[in-house]
């Protein structure tokens, strides 16, 4: 809870305005370095199901954080919507298929760096 930034009142809030560390602005501490681009569904010999939160564009890298505590660089340049045909632009909310590697499973995450 200390990492919330906060502000208690007190008589001092009358006398001085809230600082900006004191003010939620919708983010979580400050600026991101990483997004999280979906979730992995489902896992084949082939291919690894991902449901997209945040857009991402065919030939960009994503991380996958494994259970191991691993990450593991995956090129989009093969990504595929779930009929099997090549995407330019992965879009939230949407199941794509990406190159399948064994050691990412079912429910790990996949993030991009912010821009």
């Amino acid at each position: 809870m200390e990492r919330i930034p906060h502000r208690g009142y007190t008589e001092a809030s009358l006398n001085t305005p809230a600082g900006k560390d004191s003010i939620y602005q919708g983010h979580r501490n400050g600026e991101q370095r990483y997004e999280i681009a979906g979730t992995v569904l489902d896992t084949s010999e082939n291919f690894l199901t991902l449901l997209v939160q945040n857009p991402f564009t065919a030939g960009e890298s994503l991380e996958f954080l494994t259970f191991a505590g691993d990450t593991i660089l995956l090129n989009t340049s093969g990504l595929l919507d779930i009929q099997q045909r090549p995407l330019k632009r992965a879009k939230p909310n949407s199941l794509v298929l990406l190159p399948s590697i064994p050691q990412i499973k079912p429910l790990n995450l996949a993030r991009r760096q912010a821009a």
